[in-house]
């Protein structure tokens, strides 16, 4: 995360391994940046995202709605791999549940 830029990435791989330590410190950070904050571009690029997980980055994404609630721009860049199942799928949920507009960007 590069706060100071208003840019948030997530990439890699959304497991949840039954600790909610990772996902609780993003939730916080989320609700802290809120308070304050800026033009924001979320670029997510995952590889899996598994059930639990994605419970949990619901919440994310509702909470950044507060972002645009205070009058900042916020763009979601959702990066995905067709062959991967799922991949497109979890960002048009993630965007209507948010009600946030996602840019869809295929990967090659």
């Amino acid at each position: 995360m590069r706060e100071e830029e208003g840019v948030i990435e997530l990439q890699g791989v959304s497991r949840w391994n039954g600790k909610l330590s990772y996902f609780q410190e993003l939730l916080d950070w989320t609700e802290e940046y809120s308070k304050n904050p800026r033009d924001t571009t979320v670029n997510v690029n995952l590889d899996f995202i598994d059930p639990s997980s994605a419970e949990l980055l619901s919440l994310f994404f509702k909470k950044l709605v507060k972002v645009r609630k205070k009058g900042y721009h916020l763009n979601v860049n959702w990066y995905y791999n067709e062959t991967l199942e799922n991949s497109k799928a979890y960002g048009y949920v993630f965007a209507k549940v948010s009600k946030i507009r996602f840019n869809f960007i295929e990967l090659s």
